[in-house]
């Protein structure tokens, strides 16, 4: 387990520094989201079970494929759902994953039942290194998850985009393009 947190914060720290010098590549083509989401929540599979999560899904059938790098997107997706463990309810958490699209953008939320975020947070914690006044009281995470994930959906042609109140949870919502191939 510690190898594993040591190997994604090099890799973390890796993808700031590539994105800091614009030499963080992505290669997009077609790509079914829900496949995407799919292999993202079978692999914390064991993670919700260990922390008491429930998942509850609402996802579109009818989506269309995105122009992504399916890789880079599934990074965001994992992140998003590793905070909403990390930041959430232990025993009794709900993370929510919905899905929609309109013309031109595949839109992917990811929403948990934690303690939100402070609006004067709100901004700051996709800076590098930056992390929410509850994230700093638990120690944990290293500030940059958020920041690659900004970058990765920028350079898609994207954004990640965030809401919260405080006392009631953070939904962090990830735009696509559509692919039009």
């Amino acid at each position: 387990k510690e190898t594993e947190r040591l190997t994604r914060l090099i890799n973390q720290l890796l993808d700031t520094q590539k994105a800091n010098t614009g030499k963080l590549e992505i290669h997009t083509a077609p790509v079914r989201v829900q496949a995407v989401i799919d292999d993202a929540l079978r692999s914390m599979e064991q993670v919700f079970t260990d922390h008491g999560i429930t998942l509850d899904t609402e996802m579109n059938p009818e989506l269309p494929d995105a122009q992504a790098d399916a890789d880079r997107l599934q990074q965001v997706v994992l992140n998003l759902l590793s905070n909403a463990v990390r930041y959430g309810r232990d025993q009794g958490g709900v993370i929510r994953i919905r899905t929609h699209h309109t013309d031109d953008m595949i839109h992917i939320s990811v929403s948990d039942n934690g303690p939100g975020i402070e609006e004067k947070d709100q901004e700051r914690i996709f800076q590098p290194f930056v992390q929410s006044a509850e994230a700093e009281k638990r120690k944990s995470g290293t500030g940059l998850g958020l920041s690659i994930s900004r970058n990765i959906m920028q350079m898609h042609g994207g954004k990640l985009l965030l809401e919260s109140t405080p006392g009631k949870g953070s939904t962090f919502t990830i735009q696509v393009p559509v692919s039009r191939a």
